[in-house]
Parts: C-alpha cells; sequence; structure tokens
C-alpha cells in the first residue's frame, strides 16, 4: 500500500501570510476609530514625534504640511484612513486569486509607501540612530515586504529555494539591525537610555510596565557598554542563525521572547494603551515573516505495540 501524501505547507504559509496581513490591517483601521484618531492628540502623540526626531529639513516639512492637511479635513480625513485599511485588510484575506483582492494589495503598496513616510518619519532610518530597539524601519516596510511575497507567481512559492533566500533576507536584515545598534551613540547613558526614554506614556499603562521601562532607563544611564552588549549580541545571533538555518526551538522560543521584550519595555506595547496608538507594533509583522521560513513540524506517526 503506497503511503499517503504529506500535506503540502507552502500553500499552507501563503495563506497564513494572507490572513495575518489582513488581521494587522484590520487592527490598525480599528485603531483608527479612537477618538483621538478625531482629534489634535495624533499629530501631538504620534506625527509630531516622527517630525521633531532630528529628521532632514525636507522630510520634517513634509509631515507637518500632511498633518495640518489631515487636521483641517476631520473627521472626513480620520473616517477616510478607516475605510482605505479597512479595504485593504479585505483585499489581504481574499488574497491575490482575487481580482479585486490582488489589485487592493498593489493600492496597499502605494498608501504603505505614504503612511512609512508621512507617519512613521521613514522609520526613522534618516534621523542617525535607527534601532530596532524604538521600532524603526517602523512596521510598514514588513507589511509590504509581505504583500510583494503574496503577489509572486505561484511557481515562486512551489520553489523551495524561495523560502531559503527568504531566511537569509531576514538574516541580513537581523545583522543590519544588530550592526545600527552598534553604533557609537548607543554606548552611552544618553544615548542608549533615550532609547527606552523616548517612549511616549501617558499613565495609562500598567505600573509594573512604567516600573521595567524606569529601570532599564537607570540601568542604561549606570552600565550602557553592558546593556547595549547584549543588545547587539541578541541581535547579531538571530540574524546569524537565520543565515545559516538553525531555527530549532531555542532559535524560536528565543526570538520570540526578544521580539516580546521590545514590544514590551523600549516601546510600551507599540503606545496600544495610550488611546493614539495606530498599529501593534514593528514586532507583529516581523514575526509574521519569520514564521513563514521555520521548519514545520513533524507529525507523529501513530506506533501500535504488541501485546
Amino acid at each position: 500500500m503506497t503511503p499517503s501524501a504529506p500535506t503540502p505547507i507552502r500553500p499552507a504559509r501563503r495563506a497564513r501570510l494572507a490572513k495575518g496581513l489582513a488581521a494587522l490591517w484590520l487592527l490598525d483601521a480599528l485603531l483608527k476609530l479612537q477618538p483621538s484618531m478625531f482629534t489634535p492628540e495624533l499629530i501631538v502623540n504620534v506625527l509630531g514625534p516622527s517630525a521633531a526626531d532630528n529628521q532632514p529639513q525636507w522630510l520634517y516639512r513634509l509631515i507637518i504640511q500632511s498633518a495640518t492637511r489631515w487636521y483641517h479635513l476631520l473627521p472626513w480625513s480620520a473616517i477616510g484612513i478607516v475605510a482605505i485599511e479597512g479595504f485593504i485588510a479585505w483585499a489581504a484575506w481574499r488574497g491575490p486569486a482575487h481580482r479585486w483582492g490582488r489589485r487592493g494589495l498593489w493600492f496597499s503598496l502605494a498608501w504603505g509607501l505614504v503612511v512609512w513616510t508621512v507617519a512613521e518619519g521613514l522609520g526613522g532610518l534618516l534621523t542617525g540612530s535607527p534601532s530596532l530597539m524604538n521600532g524603526s524601519p517602523g512596521s510598514i516596510p514588513f507589511y509590504m515586504a509581505g504583500t510583494l511575497l503574496l503577489l509572486l507567481p505561484d511557481h515562486v512559492w512551489q520553489n523551495p529555494a524561495f523560502f531559503v533566500r527568504l531566511r537569509q533576507g531576514l538574516g541580513v536584515f537581523f545583522v543590519l539591525a544588530a550592526l545600527a545598534q552598534a553604533l557609537p551613540g548607543f554606548w552611552t547613558p544618553v544615548g542608549l537610555g533615550g532609547v527606552f526614554g523616548d517612549v511616549t506614556m501617558n499613565g495609562s499603562e500598567p505600573v509594573v510596565m512604567q516600573q521595567l521601562i524606569n529601570a532599564l532607563v537607570i540601568l542604561a544611564m549606570h552600565a550602557p557598554v553592558l546593556l547595549n552588549g547584549i543588545f547587539v549580541t541578541i541581535t547579531a545571533a538571530i540574524g546569524i542563525a537565520l543565515l545559516r538555518g538553525r531555527l530549532g526551538p531555542l532559535f524560536i522560543y528565543g526570538t520570540a521572547l526578544w521580539l516580546l521584550f521590545i514590544w514590551v519595555a523600549p516601546q510600551a506595547l507599540g503606545g496600544l494603551l495610550t488611546g493614539s496608538g495606530t498599529d501593534p507594533g514593528t514586532e507583529f509583522p516581523l514575526a509574521l515573516l519569520i514564521s513563514l521560513v521555520l521548519p514545520p513540524r513533524e507529525r507523529q506517526t501513530p506506533t501500535c505495540r504488541t501485546l
């Protein structure tokens, strides 16, 4: 009797990516319904910091002009953003095989470029001190990368080499993130302390989170070399593991814990508890992409014991 063929995993991974992107875009749309999105609070807590954080003059002016135009068009500008991101979520859910799903995915690339520029300030890449710890390069580049992967032809997803190159690309990203974290400014008390001190908090976060962030600021002030050395080492280790294909349980749980730490401590849950958080954070779309290259779980074949 011929054994049954194993369940194909590549279509399942593509479907996981589509559903994951749909969920993220839907959450983004729902976050835009918060009351603060219909007030100047979004400019003060989100767009303002992006513009003021050592950005080039041309980008500073573009962000301020866009924020001013958005404010004068309220409430229709906020409603429009909800509609746009809700449509993108629907398009991602339908997937590239659907005509309007594919068109929506292409549209999301253009929308993502706009959001990344005027809302995320290009993820802080031009500030001179980009850091994965405080959200660089922003969540939108990972949304766009996932979208481009979805739009690839079917035969690409059937090629094992595709997943190898995707894994290596993620490895290169983490190595570059480690190099960025190793820039001279992060080895000083003020530079490293700013990674945690730049978090926007309005007192609505849990006390334990505020205490954790305050403790890390104090530790950064007293032992910046030790603490930043740990950050660089962990980030580089994840990148090297991806490049070498060492994706065992240690990598999986270690990477999950590291991304969770970044989301909780430097980024205060992506600002979701402030009432003006616009997306859950960089870590979620990044984790979604990493999940595509993890080895499949081995199926346990039931065995019969002879009595």
